[in-house]
């Protein structure tokens, strides 16, 4: 899908619900997902609405901050797609 892997930081989710974005993000083989924002994060996955350092370094660094249903809606486009 691309040639160099982008991460992902999944941030702020109770565990289940974690576990279930980081499965997704995995089946998608597009992501490495990190725990802090570095030089390859473009996406952060937020559980809810926070102003921490993680996600204002995130908006500096020009990254999507995102909610867990744009991970299930990526998905499904991708399953449509590689039908």
């Amino acid at each position: 899908m691309y040639s160099i892997l982008t991460s992902l930081l999944v941030w702020f989710f109770f565990t289940s619900e974690q576990d279930v974005v980081i499965s997704v993000v995995k089946k998608l083989k597009g992501f490495t997902i990190t725990d802090h924002v570095n030089d390859s994060t473009t996406h952060v996955v937020c559980g809810g609405p926070r102003r921490t350092l993680n996600i204002l370094h995130a908006i500096t660094r020009g990254c999507w901050i995102v909610r867990k249903e744009w991970v299930c809606i990526l998905l499904l486009f991708v399953d449509i797609l590689t039908f």
